[in-house]
This record gives C-alpha cells, sequence and structure tokens, in this order.
C-alpha cells in the first residue's frame, strides 16, 4: 500500500495542482479534439461557464505554455484562436494517466 501512495503522491507532484482543474482539462481536451482550434464563443458554448471565468482559465493555460492563441483579422473583426501546445497534451495525458492510476486501486 505504501508504494501505491507514494506513486499516487509522484504523479500528482508532477501534475501541478494549478493545472488540475476540471474547467481546464475540459478546456485542453476540447482543444485536443479540436486541432485547428477554437474560438472564444465557442470555448463558451461548449462549457458553458461565464466569460469572467472562461478567461481567466485561458490566461492561466497560456501561462502555463498548456495553449497558445492566434488572432486573425476577417471582415474587419478580430478572432482569436485557441489551440493545445505539445506541453497541453502531455499535462493532459499526465493526468489522465494519474486518473486511470487511482480508479485501479479502487477496485
Amino acid at each position: 500500500m505504501e508504494s501505491n501512495l507514494k506513486k499516487i503522491i509522484f504523479i500528482y507532484d508532477d501534475i501541478e495542482s494549478q493545472k488540475f482543474t476540471a474547467t481546464r482539462l475540459m478546456l485542453l481536451s476540447f482543444l485536443k479534439f479540436h486541432r485547428d482550434g477554437l474560438q472564444f464563443r465557442e470555448l463558451k458554448a461548449g462549457l458553458s461557464i461565464s466569460d469572467g471565468k472562461l478567461y481567466a482559465n485561458l490566461e492561466k493555460l497560456k501561462e502555463l505554455e498548456a495553449i497558445n492563441s492566434e488572432k486573425f483579422k476577417i471582415d474587419n473583426k478580430m478572432l482569436e484562436i485557441f489551440m493545445i501546445t505539445p506541453e497541453g497534451e502531455k499535462i493532459l495525458e499526465k493526468t489522465f494517466e494519474w486518473i486511470e492510476y487511482l480508479k485501479t486501486l479502487v477496485k
């Protein structure tokens, strides 16, 4: 049991609590599925969260280098497209690995 606990702690420490929130994991999952990226309004509609909560989480993911964005001007409108980075994919993979390991312990 002690070695299981050590593994749980080791994997979790590698994830970091700043990266592990349901909203951030859902954002990363959406962006992994939509490789060409998504606009703010598309992410907001998919998650059904407030502008403020979405903006704060996108900014945190940018700070963690888990996502990046590009701005485009189309028909005199500025659009920002958000995309997952290799670091974001790594965070997602490690988090799911940790969750899968936890599931084996409760069986």
